[in-house]
């Protein structure tokens, strides 16, 4: 299993990391290059501030992983192939500049087409994560795999259909 953050929210890196490590775990954490330190501006929502560099750098300098989530956080699959190059490319290097050496890569909302996959293995990503609401499998893309969503109002029940129940319904 594989605990998974994305956006890398200052609230987040100021608590997760260190609630994982009290309990023998490590997390990965997926940052928007371009707007590190800066705030979400993507959802729809009121913005919320993001972790700044230093965090991040300490955070994977603990043993977790820091990802690329782009550089602006947009829809990969809305875009023309060249634009999700230019997206995953240019926030890997920002990330490369700070030090980071990410072996993952997480698509904004889950979205992505053959040519945003393209994208992330040419870039050296080892892992894609999407959002497909269900566990990934043994024989899905490694550079699109599924995730189980958890969101911030689940609940303990919630989780655990989406976890145990689920599952076994569809091999029913």
């Amino acid at each position: 299993m594989c605990l998974t953050f994305d956006d890398a929210y200052l609230s987040t890196m100021l608590h997760a990391p260190e609630i994982l490590e009290r309990n023998g775990a490590r997390g990965a954490f997926y940052a928007v290059s371009g707007k590190v330190g800066g705030s979400s501006d993507w959802d729809g929502t009121a913005a919320r501030p993001l972790a700044g560099w230093d965090l991040l750098i300490d955070a994977q300098s603990r043993g977790h992983e820091i990802g690329n989530h782009t550089r602006s956080h947009p829809h990969l699959d809305d875009l023309a192939p060249e634009d999700q190059r230019r997206e995953v490319d240019e926030a890997h290097a920002d990330l490369v500049e700070h030090g980071i050496q990410s072996r993952s890569f997480c698509y904004p909302y889950g979205g992505l087409n053959d040519a945003a996959v393209e994208a992330v293995g040419l870039a050296g990503y080892q892992v894609g994560l999407a959002l497909r609401k269900k566990a990934a499998t043994t024989d899905e893309n490694r550079l699109a795999l599924s995730r189980v969503v958890v969101a911030f109002s689940d609940s303990l029940p919630l989780l655990l259909y989406r976890l145990h129940v689920r599952p076994w319904l569809r091999r029913r």
